[in-house]
């Protein structure tokens, strides 16, 4: 995705691709409001879709600025490694990493939870 995004420097490659990339953001949007309202409990269902709707709004003021200064800067941060300008496209193809990762460590930490809670009822 945005990895690749970052070496190409065809301008009607870059467009057609940015394009998939939008379409598919817009789908997995939208499936993930629909997790959010199905898992959360009836009485949190609007805090829980008010608290995704606010951190997409808060990333989307935030996002710009870093990756502006990132892009102006890149040469400076990594030197001649990556193509001018390549810099905010590399570090936003890593930002789903920490997604992944996110909830994967808050299922190992109920699971170690549920584990201590069996053992101490024995």
């Amino acid at each position: 995705g945005m990895l690749g995004l970052s070496l190409l420097r065809n301008p009607v490659l870059h467009f057609i691709l940015f394009s998939v990339h939008v379409i598919g953001y817009s789908i997995a949007d939208t499936a993930l409001v629909s997790l959010i309202s199905r898992y959360a409990s009836e009485s949190g269902q609007g805090r829980s879709l008010a608290l995704n709707q606010a951190s997409q709004s808060i990333a989307r003021v935030v996002s710009p600025l870093i990756a502006g200064y990132l892009y102006t800067n890149s040469k400076i941060i990594v030197g001649d490694k990556l193509p001018h300008g390549a810099l905010p496209y590399v570090l936003g193809s890593l930002m789903p990493l920490l997604g992944i990762c996110t909830p994967f460590v808050l299922f190992l930490k109920s699971v170690q939870r549920k584990k201590s809670g069996m053992h101490q009822r024995k």
